[in-house]
């Protein structure tokens, strides 16, 4: 229904379903809802939900399929290795990617009928040659059986098939995506993007991002910003970033795992971070600043990436903070470190000479220093004499409700007090009983 409205040339709003029946004074019947729900457009309470417009759709089409295709690809690449594991080849244990030049020459032989290891392993190319003897003794083909060969040739089919749709999607993704060269020209320029990368980025999100007012609006709407559920001060459920794009998302991915194994911000990022949370986390902590990257260079066309170098949050850090992850380092390797600026601050006071590195098996921990407690104050209830004396009478001032009352009069008073409360509530509180009696004893007190 959107589309058709679309191509009439009218300008419509698409709702997630979920927040629209999460907001409070819906109506029952349809005819109601309608009116409703164009009250609340002409109000704004409900944001709507992207949809890229028609030429990046059709983009997404192709790429999504191209992704589909590449995972089937990689399916059936590991369905061989472990056919292979089950002809006792173990040639994955030598050669890291057995579908390259000199594994793919070897399986194409193995399927032409060479049973022959020394001559299976003279296929080796480049580097390969340096492996000889032990292809030798991964190609013992003793337990390969006919059935395995022609299960090998059909996956090997079915890997070139996958290939070849591929490239047939990747030219028509090239066709489709020339108004955008631009754009994907600057997310190539960020660490860890490609050109393939860029391409379903741009298919995904599109390339306006006024649809997105800030960066965190980009990140929240595909889910790359961990959620903390809090209630009663505990932490709820996995804390999960939720469920977004996922054709984003394995793009996201892709980026972020080769940010970290280069030399620069992002790479520096993720190994910090590492070290303190899991991969994962890691992971999707650097794909947000991808995704915020990726936000800034599209809003703005003259914009270009500039690495910011992986030394740039040392740079930033304080000496106190760089010193204190140092010592950090040092303690996870065994060591118990003390330090003393070499140039001390005047505005402190100097402290004792302290730059001695010990370990501290051989030292003992020193007593840890306790926070004084602030004077306990009493409360005026609880308050004792500070004297033997007794209170004389005269001490009940005109202003003081016991004015003309005698000692026995109070006591009576205190007792009825207590009575009335139990006969009240059928029964005589703690709370009752001790203020009945720190009544009874007030009043000994002042009469003496």
């Amino acid at each position: 229904m959107y589309f058709v409205l679309e191509s009439q040339g009218l300008d419509c709003e698409l709702y997630h379903a979920a927040q629209v029946k999460a907001l409070p004074g819906r109506p029952k019947t349809d005819k109601q809802d309608a009116v409703w729900i164009a009250k609340i457009t002409e109000r704004g309470s409900l944001p709507s939900s992207f949809v890229p417009p028609e030429d990046i759709r059709r983009l997404r089409t192709h790429t999504r399929y191209r992704r589909t295709m590449t995972q089937a690809r990689t399916a059936e690449m590991q369905r061989v290795e472990k056919l292979l594991e089950d002809a006792h080849l173990k040639l994955s244990s030598v050669i890291s990617d057995i579908h390259g030049v000199s594994g793919r020459a070897m399986l194409e032989a193995i399927i032409a009928g060479e049973r022959n290891p020394v001559r299976l392993a003279q296929l080796a190319r480049g580097k390969m040659r340096g492996k000889i003897r032990q292809l030798e003794e991964a190609l013992d083909c003793s337990f390969l059986t006919g059935e395995h060969v022609f299960i090998l040739a059909m996956m090997l089919a079915a890997i070139d098939d996958c290939t070849a749709r591929i490239s047939e999607l990747t030219a028509r993704i090239e066709q489709l995506t020339e108004p955008y060269w631009h754009q994907i020209g600057q997310l190539d320029a960020v660490h860890g993007t490609g050109i393939i990368t860029a391409q379903d980025v741009i298919a995904e999100i599109g390339a306006d991002m006024t649809v997105f007012p800030t960066a965190a609006h980009l990140v929240s709407w595909a889910k790359w910003c961990p959620q903390v559920a809090r209630s009663g001060g505990k932490r709820k459920g996995s804390n999960a970033t939720g469920r977004g794009n996922r054709y984003l998302s394995a793009a996201l991915g892709e980026a972020s795992m080769g940010a970290t194994r280069t030399d620069s911000f992002l790479g520096a990022k993720y190994r910090r971070l590492n070290k303190r949370m899991p991969k994962r986390k890691a992971l999707v902590a650097t794909g947000n600043s991808i995704l915020t990257i990726y936000h800034a260079l599209l809003s703005d066309p003259a914009a270009s990436y500039h690495d910011l170098g992986p030394g740039y949050h040392d740079q930033r850090a304080g000496a106190r903070r760089q010193a204190r992850n140092h010592l950090k380092s040092l303690e996870r390797l065994g060591y118990k470190v003390t330090i003393e600026p070499l140039t001390p601050d005047p505005r402190h006071q100097p402290g004792p000479a302290r730059h001695q590195l010990t370990n501290p098996t051989q030292i003992a921990d020193a007593a840890p220093r306790r926070r004084p407690l602030p004077p306990a104050h009493q409360r005026i209830y609880f308050r004792t004499r500070r004297c033997a004396t007794r209170r004389p009478a005269s001490a009940i001032t005109r202003t003081s409700p016991l004015r003309g009352r005698t000692p026995a009069d109070l006591l009576n008073r205190c007792c009825r007090y207590r009575v009335e409360r139990a006969g009240r509530t059928g029964f005589a509180t703690a709370m009752d009983h001790r203020r009945g009696t720190r009544r009874m004893d007030y009043c000994r007190w002042l009469c003496g």
